[in-house]
Order: C-alpha cells, then structure tokens, then sequence
C-alpha cells in the first residue's frame, strides 16, 4: 500500500513547487485528436481551464481571458462555438459575470473517439479516407454550422443545397 506523505509521480517528475499549484488530468484522445475535434489551440485551452476549475467552481470570460493571455472578445466567440454551434460545453449563467460549465457533450464525443480510435489507425495506416470522412462519422451533423459556413466562406447558396442534398445521399445508402 502506498504510503500517503509518499510523494505522487507528478510530484517526482515537476517538482513539489509545480504540484502544489494543482494538475489537471486531461484524456489523451482529447489531446492528439484536436484537428479530428476540429478545434483550435485556443478552444483546446479554454476547454482545460475549464476542466480546471471544475463543475463547481464559477469562472468568468475576463478570468480565463487573464488566464492564457487572450482577449475578452476571443474567449467569447470560443464560447459561442463550444456551446451554441458544438454542443460540446454547456454554460450555465451564474450572478455577475461568473458561470459554470458542464462539459458532457464534449464527454460523448470523446466516447465515440475512443471507440472508434482502432478503426481510425488501421484506416490511416491504410490511407484511407480523409479527415473530412472521420469527422462525418462521429460528429453530428449541424446544417446551420454548414449552411452558414457556405455563406460565409464560399457566399454560393446554390452549393450549399447540392452538398446537402449529397449528404443525405450518403446517409441514406
């Protein structure tokens, strides 16, 4: 049995300066699977600030914002897109300008990463199908995400009804 005063192994490898500030376990299918999540570096860490803190525990924008040197504005927009367009976070508005976050959508996507993680491997080991493929697999399919990326990307509604219209060819097969 392992002795409590015995010094963890975050302990041994950073030091007890570094742990006495806390850690946060992070799944590494979460880490090496960001493009796959189709999330950006900032979302990434906005995500483990907020794992970081916990379910109970408020946070602001301002204070995440102070806390990985970004704008009250980025951390925001990284919001609406965790949370409106995702559905991976889910925000609930506390007094001032402290909220929680739940972070269950971004659990179930994880699940269905993990267990699809084989079949991923021997497909790209293979060279088959591309990331656009992977992510038609496991993440729900928003046609106003798609609908409005169109119009503000490409700006051809036209295109957007033949994609759509394809996928649910495909969906249907």
């Amino acid at each position: 049995m392992k002795n409590k005063y015995e010094p963890s192994v975050f302990t041994n490898e950073w030091g007890a300066e570094v742990s006495s500030g806390g850690y946060v376990q992070v799944p590494n299918d979460f880490i090496r699977n960001l493009g796959l999540l189709d999330l950006s570096a900032n979302e990434a860490m906005i995500i483990i600030v907020i794992i970081s803190y916990g379910k109970q525990r408020p946070i602001s924008a301002n204070q995440i914002a102070d806390h990985l040197g970004l704008s009250i504005r980025t951390v925001r927009t990284a919001f609406r897109k965790l949370d409106r367009n995702r559905k991976l976070i889910h925000r609930s508005y506390g007094i001032g300008e402290a909220n929680t976050f739940t972070i269950g959508g971004l659990k179930r996507l994880l699940v269905e990463v993990a267990k699809n993680r084989q079949t991923y491997r021997q497909k790209r080991n293979r060279g088959i199908g591309n990331r656009q493929q992977k992510l038609e697999k496991i993440l729900p399919t928003n046609k106003e995400a798609i609908k409005n990326k169109y119009k503000k990307e490409v700006g051809n509604y036209a295109q957007y009804l033949k994609d759509r219209d394809e996928l649910v060819k495909k969906k249907s097969v």
